[in-house]
């Protein structure tokens, strides 16, 4: 239910709901999202690295296939790479090796911690035990973002800009099951309003 609700409001970020019809979510994990697609009535499909939780989507008769089956011959509207290009050294190339898979006039959804998000730039600007900077972690996180960056990736992959958004774990539209206390929670929302939440979603166009 919460991807589900999630999924909606990315959706209605960027245009209508009946203005998306397919769903592919690159790195797909356990397949939330591509189930809340499909229960939202679209054709959703996932992709990722060959594991057991592409057999327990599979279980859940969900359309997941791995990085190293073939990809499918069709587009789609709404693609999705969900906090996962942070983790790819070359993660360019994997982003353009699937925009193929874009349909013309489709959205592609890029989402990752943010560098330059308030909170973390309070607290992790000096290297702790040698390896944590902000959210740079090798060799779990190898990239870092900022709302800026995506302008420039955006140039380099031929799409447009459509929307840039930050937000935070207190943001409801995007965590709605958040446990923090008032305080925390205004405090997150503030910092995401000026654009400094510690997380961002980058909405690019064909």
């Amino acid at each position: 239910k919460e991807a589900k609700r999630i999924l909606q409001y990315k959706f209605n970020c960027i245009r209508p709901n009946d203005d998306i019809r397919s769903f592919l979510d690159i790195g797909c994990s356990e397949g939330f999202y591509v189930e809340a697609a499909e229960q939202l009535g679209l054709d959703s499909c996932g992709i990722d690295v060959p594991s057991l939780n592409n057999d327990r989507c599979r279980d859940l008769g969900l359309n997941v296939l791995s990085t190293d089956e073939k990809l499918p011959e069709r587009v789609y509207d709404f693609v999705m790479l969900r906090h996962t290009i942070e983790h790819i050294p070359f993660f360019i190339d994997v982003i353009q090796s699937y925009l193929h898979l874009l349909s013309d006039n489709g959205v592609l959804c890029l989402e990752t911690p943010n560098q330059g998000g308030l909170f973390i730039s309070l607290t992790g600007d000096s290297l702790t035990n040698d390896r944590f900077l902000r959210h740079l972690y090798p060799p779990t996180h190898v990239n870092g973002f900022e709302p800026k960056t995506y302008r420039v990736l955006a140039k380099k992959l031929g799409l447009n800009v459509e929307k840039i958004i930050t937000y935070s774990n207190a943001s409801s539209d995007w965590f709605p099951n958040y446990q923090g206390k008032y305080l925390k929670r205004l405090a997150h929302n503030f910092s995401a309003k000026l654009g400094r939440g510690e997380n961002i979603a980058a909405f690019l166009k064909k």
